[in-house]
This record gives structure tokens, sequence and C-alpha cells, in this order.
């Protein structure tokens, strides 16, 4: 995960879809971002990446670009209830997290109702990253 170059005056953006091909822990088309995006009024972030599906919506939509910070030791420093983009071995996703009914899983809530929540295993999440705001794209 690349961190906030200042000399550029921005963080890192990759033009490349968080739920159909981004992956920020293997894949190193990661490490030659396509642009820099400067918003200040979110602090903190490492990255902004596009977003794709309707899951999310209408909180973020796809087409939307989202900033995202990789939580460190996350198992223990979740926040349940907020919005997270997360990577297990299967798949990328962005998903609001809440604690399940069965110990040792995580809950994944859609904001869209078309869409039902889904509980995993959390020993199935490689890494964990907070979304810290969204950009929408009027088209």
């Amino acid at each position: 995960m690349a961190v906030k170059d200042y000399s550029t005056g921005g963080v890192p953006y990759y033009a490349v879809d968080f739920l159909a091909g981004f992956d920020l822990v293997v894949n190193d088309q990661t490490s030659v971002p396509d642009g820099f995006i400067s918003f200040p009024h979110i602090r903190g972030a490492q990255a902004w990446v596009d977003i794709s599906g309707k899951s999310m919506s209408p909180l973020i939509d796809p087409g939307d670009v989202i900033a995202i910070r990789q939580i460190e030791d996350w198992q223990t420093n979740i926040l349940y209830g907020e919005v997270y983009a997360l990577v297990t071995e299967q798949y990328r996703t962005v998903k609001r997290i809440r604690k399940s009914d069965r110990e040792g899983w995580i809950r994944l809530v859609p904001e869209n109702p078309d869409y039902d929540p889904q509980d995993i295993p959390i020993a199935s999440v490689v890494a964990l990253y907070q979304v810290l705001g969204c950009a929408k794209k009027i088209f």
C-alpha cells in the first residue's frame, strides 16, 4: 500500500476497480498510481480506488471513488457499524461491518436492501481498510 506522497500534492489514485481486480495485498499494479487526489477534508487516506457494484447504494454508488486507510491489527481495532473495504482470499468488497451472532465471525451488511447481509469467518479476512470518504462521479 502506498503512503501519501506530499511531493505530488495528493494521495495515490488507482484507476482500477476494487471489486473486479484490485488487490491491495498482492497485485503489483498498485505500485504505480494513475494519478493523485488532493482532498484536504479527508485526512489519513493511503489510497483512492474505484468502486463497483450496487450493494452499498445509495451511500456509495458504482463509479464512485473511495478513500481508504489500512487498519493494522484490525482484529482488536475494528469499529463495528463502520464501513470497511475488506480483502479475503476469495474476493474484495466494501460493506458495513457488524458483530455476528456466531463467535469468530463478522457480519457484512450492505446498504442496499436488495442485498442480504452475510456472515464470514474472521480468519478469512486477509486485510481490512477503513473507508474514510467517497467522491461521487457525475456523468
